[in-house]
């Protein structure tokens, strides 16, 4: 049961941050996203780690992985919220 629960919930932190990271592409409302591009990007990294935390333990509860599975996620995790913050400073 906690498995489709943290699933449901990183579906829709993940849906969150693409919105949010649409919303920043695209420039939307200009003048809310002109105004608070820094929060919004912060909340879109935010979303995504919270997304990956739960995927992660999803893939512990599920799987019963070792602590070096962890680390190679975690490790995915970090090189994705690099490769966010890139897209959004360069």
């Amino acid at each position: 049961m906690s498995v489709q629960l943290f699933a449901t919930l990183a579906l829709i932190t993940s849906y969150v941050s693409q919105g949010i990271i649409v919303a920043l592409i695209l420039r939307c409302p200009l003048e809310v996203i002109l105004r608070f591009e820094w929060h919004f990007a912060g909340l879109a990294l935010v979303c995504q780690g919270l997304t990956g935390k739960k995927m992660i333990f999803i893939l512990i509860k599920m799987f019963n992985l070792f602590f070096y599975f962890l680390l190679h996620s975690s490790c995915f995790s970090v090189s994705g919220h690099v490769h966010l913050w890139w897209n959004v400073l360069g």
